[in-house]
């Protein structure tokens, strides 16, 4: 009985764990397009600290202060690409 259990568990687990991280080399910015910063996104705070050069956006965060963005419309996925340089 407690085999049977156990096996009806793992088999839960292993079908809701079915969308897991993309594999190496999977980019899915390659499978959807892109949009301005401007389409998407404004300003949420620290508007001094940011730089809108045509489709970069840079931000500026020190020991004190920041910067924020919010996305235009309510979503409950999607995918953000970002590169840091710290």
């Amino acid at each position: 009985m407690v085999l049977l259990v156990s096996l009806l568990v793992l088999s839960l687990f292993s079908f809701s764990n079915s969308q897991g991280p993309p594999s190496p080399g999977d980019y899915p910015s390659s499978r959807v397009g892109s949009l301005h910063f401007s389409q998407s996104f404004r300003n949420l705070w620290g508007p001094q600290h940011q730089s809108l050069n045509q489709d970069t956006l840079t931000i500026w965060h020190d020991h004190n202060s920041g910067s924020g963005i919010k996305s235009l419309r309510d979503y409950r996925s999607d995918y953000f690409g970002s590169s840091v340089k710290l």
